[in-house]
């Protein structure tokens, strides 16, 4: 879905794969450290609590995003 809208946008394919692999390099990273920390109790509790994660994390994006746009329309605008 992300990459169909990313193609709708116009964004470059250059910045849509680096955007996935750091992405997903950071999830599979992240699940890879609590295995070994946790064990087996670590991807229990993905399985059991990986959509709220997952829910938390996609709202945080989304607020940071509008913050990033709000504060690029209130910037003033340099000439050039």
């Amino acid at each position: 879905m992300f990459v169909l809208l990313a193609g709708l946008a116009g964004v470059k394919p250059g910045r849509v794969l680096a955007a996935i692999l750091i992405g997903c390099g950071f999830r599979y990273f992240g699940e890879g450290r609590l295995a070994l920390w946790c064990g087996d109790a670590a991807i229990d509790h993905v399985e059991r609590h990986g959509d709220q994660v997952a829910l938390a994390l996609a709202v945080l994006v989304l607020v940071g995003g509008l913050a990033y746009v709000w504060w690029r329309r209130r910037r003033p605008q340099s000439p050039s």
